[in-house]
C-alpha cells in the first residue's frame, strides 16, 4: 500500500489558495515529492502561513522549478503544533523562473516507518508572474 495523501482545498479563489494535507506513511514506499496545489496561467504563489503538525519525518516546502532540486523556501521539522504567518511582511514568493510549473510542493524528508504520519496546512496568496 502506497503512502497516503488527503488533499483538501479548503479555500481556492482568484487571489488565495488554501490547502490542508494529511500524511501517513506506508513503511514501504519512503520520501516522496507531492503537488499540494498548482497556480493559473500567469500567476505564482507568495506563502502567507504554513500550520504543521508531523511525528516522525520532516518536510520541505516550495515551488517546482524543473530542476533537479526544485526552489524549496521552507524547512518544517518533526513537532507539534507548529505556526508561522508572513501576512504582516510577505512571505517567501516562488522565484523558480521560467523552466518550472510553479505548482506548491511539499518534500517528505525521513517519511519512512509506518508510524510516520501528520499534517500540514499551507495558505498562500496569488501575485503576477
Amino acid at each position: 500500500m502506497p503512502n497516503t495523501v488527503t488533499l483538501q482545498v479548503l479555500e481556492e479563489g482568484t487571489k488565495n489558495t488554501t490547502v490542508n494535507a494529511f500524511l501517513q506513511a506506508d513503511g514501504i514506499e519512503g520520501d516522496q515529492t507531492y503537488v499540494l496545489a498548482s497556480p493559473p496561467a500567469g500567476k505564482r504563489f507568495r506563502l502567507l502561513q504554513i500550520d504543521h503538525n508531523l511525528a516522525g519525518f520532516s518536510a520541505k516546502v516550495g515551488f517546482d522549478s524543473g530542476l533537479p532540486d526544485n526552489n524549496y523556501v521552507w524547512a518544517i521539522t518533526d513537532t507539534t503544533n507548529s505556526f508561522v504567518c508572513w501576512q504582516q511582511t510577505g512571505g517567501p514568493k516562488d522565484d523558480s523562473g521560467l523552466d518550472g510549473t510553479g505548482d506548491l510542493i511539499l518534500t517528505t524528508v525521513g517519511f519512512t516507518d509506518a508510524a510516520d504520519f501528520g499534517a500540514v496546512c499551507i495558505r498562500a496568496i496569488l501575485i503576477d508572474a
